[in-house]
């Protein structure tokens, strides 16, 4: 080697290799360490300065260490003081539940006596219940100026409304309307019927008094051949309730007349009764009651007494028979109203309101008794006493037409079993007052003055406007129910004493039943105050079951055992039978 000879510049490049791959030494090596200073040959100033802050920042980081396991140590005292707490919670709630249970007793000796009546907040109970006087508003009659004072014998109905009319004809427009002419007219020939368009056909209806009266071409049926419950008199068949079917006959052989029309218009309105039996239908009028009529063309509608009338029909045929001025084949519709008077309530009642008195149900209907004058009979199970109907059972149905004030005071007290009904084979009911009780009645000053009886507390609620009419809807009329509570007794336990002797070692109880005042006990927790010393507790039902028994401390002793004590005394035993005393299970 020492034979090659290099020259100066190639010398001089080599050098320079050198220094370059020295460089790249260095940059390599900085590089991976992150120094720039990596020895003291690189500078040595920069170098131990480094070296101190490294040794520095590695102090630091062990401090960290430290201050990091000390929060783990903190953190795991505070999960263990979090459980302890649990656990500590956890034995409470059995320590608890353990303090309200039987020691080893599913059952503890205990002895028991019911009292009538009584409450966790008054152990006296109830002995009796007496009944107490409820006053209605003032009921007014329909004497002029509203200020009358209505009277027992003031009537529920009120004068019979009338509405006349004149000029009523036939088809013919001149020969007068009477009552045998028939509904239509005898092939055309105007003067023996109603005008044409007027003419009901098959299939037109009436409402009156929301009954409906149909009509039907043809001839009525026979007894045999309408529907079971209704009867057949002439051309109007009848269900009893008021519907009727006009049967109008042929052109040929026209058959209702005005006359049927009119029948089966006061059929609907109460003005007349019928008595149906096998198939047959017996029509009569109402007792005190007037048919409408109709004569030389002047047909008159006659309202019942316990109901306004109101007939909706084909505006052509209330025209043909002058009730409207209302053509077409459009419905109109005519009222009759009654009127008021110093015999009668200043309010009427409306028939098929209803009074619910005790759960026991009063209606009002617009007919006459049963078994009276034109009134159907009494049915099986009922009797009738003045215009009361009842079932002997507290239901009753007063009827408008001849019912009075005091019909009403004598339905209310079969409800709430004031007075009672007996009722005889030939549907008579004899009313009765209870024993004890008064009679509902109503004063000089129109006042209802209802006995609540002994039975429930009085509670009356309604439909209809009976409440209103009777002075029971409250001070603006505007009540839904009437309201009255009987009086009662205290109970018989009132002043007598309950004694136990020593229990277990405890204080022998004395105790006197009273108002709660000057040591006496009316309460359950007075009672438990007294019995706590004694070592025994007591409980009360829903039905006054009083139950006594032993605390759970002493759940193994018998009452009244030889060996434990507690034998129960006193004057209460007179008036109240204890059972024996059981043993503990």
């Amino acid at each position: 080697m020492s034979g090659i000879v290099l020259s100066a510049s190639v010398r001089q490049n080599l050098l320079s290799l050198q220094s370059t791959a020295d460089l790249l030494a260095t940059t390599q090596n900085r590089l991976s360490t992150g120094k720039s200073v990596n020895s003291a040959l690189d500078n040595p100033t920069n170098f131990f300065t480094a070296q101190s802050l490294d040794n520095r920042a590695s102090d630091i980081n062990n401090l960290l260490d430290g201050i990091a396991n000390g929060v783990q140590v903190l953190q795991a005292a505070n999960t263990g003081i979090t459980s302890l707490q649990k656990l500590i919670d956890s034995a409470k709630s059995i320590a608890n539940q353990a303090l309200q249970t039987t020691v080893g007793y599913s059952t503890k000796s205990n002895v028991s006596a019911t009292i009538s009546g009584a409450t966790a907040a008054d152990l006296r109970g109830t002995t009796s219940f007496a009944s107490a006087t409820a006053n209605s508003n003032v009921v007014y009659s329909g004497a002029a100026g509203g200020t009358t004072a209505a009277t027992g014998t003031t009537t529920l109905g009120a004068t019979i409304g009338v509405f006349a009319s004149t000029g009523a004809t036939a088809g013919d427009g001149t020969t007068a309307l009477t009552g045998t002419m028939t509904l239509i007219a005898t092939n055309g020939t105007t003067a023996t019927g109603l005008a044409g368009n007027a003419q009901p056909a098959d299939g037109d209806t009436l409402t009156v008094n929301g009954k409906t009266i149909t009509f039907r071409s043809g001839s009525a049926p026979g007894a045999t051949g309408v529907p079971t419950g209704s009867g057949v008199s002439g051309n109007i068949v009848t269900d009893g309730n008021g519907n009727s079917t006009v049967y109008l006959g042929t052109n040929g052989t026209p058959a209702a007349t005005v006359n049927d029309l009119l029948s089966a218009i006061d059929l609907a309105s109460g003005v007349k009764t019928v008595s149906i039996s096998s198939g047959a239908a017996t029509i009569a009028t109402s007792n005190g009651q007037t048919a409408s009529t109709v004569a030389a063309g002047a047909v008159t509608l006659r309202s019942s007494t316990g109901a306004d009338l109101s007939v909706t029909g084909k505006a052509d045929l209330l025209k043909a028979l002058a009730l409207t001025t209302s053509v077409g084949g459009g419905n109109a519709t005519v009222n009759v109203n009654r009127t008021t008077s110093a015999a009668s309530l200043g309010a009427t009642i409306t028939d098929g309101s209803t009074l619910n008195v005790n759960g026991k149900v009063i209606t009002f209907k617009n007919a006459p008794i049963p078994g009276s004058t034109g009134a159907p009979s009494i049915p099986t199970g009922y009797g009738a006493n003045g215009n009361v109907l009842t079932d002997g059972a507290g239901n009753s149905t007063v009827y408008l037409q001849g019912g009075t004030l005091n019909d009403v005071l004598k339905a209310i007290d079969l409800a709430t079993g004031v007075q009672t009904a007996t009722i005889s084979a030939a549907g008579a009911a004899t009313l009765a007052t209870a024993s004890g009780q008064t009679n509902s009645s109503i004063n000089a000053s129109g006042q209802l003055k209802l006995s609540t009886g002994v039975n429930a507390d009085l509670s009356i609620t309604g439909t209809g406007n009976a409440l209103n009419a009777l002075g029971l809807a409250g001070n603006t009329g505007t009540a839904t129910a009437f309201t009255a509570a009987r009086t009662s007794g205290i109970g018989g336990i009132s002043g007598k004493t309950l004694t136990f002797t020593s229990f277990n070692s405890g204080t022998a109880v004395n105790v006197t039943f009273g108002d709660g005042t000057n040591g006496t006990v009316k309460t359950l927790d007075q009672l438990n105050t007294k019995l706590q010393a004694n070592n025994l507790s007591a409980t009360i039902d829903a039905n006054g079951l009083l139950t006594i028994s032993t605390t759970n401390d002493y759940a193994s002793s018998t009452i009244g055992s030889s060996a434990a004590g507690g034998a129960i005394g006193g004057t209460l035993t007179s008036s109240l039978t204890f059972s024996t005393a059981s043993s503990p299970v």
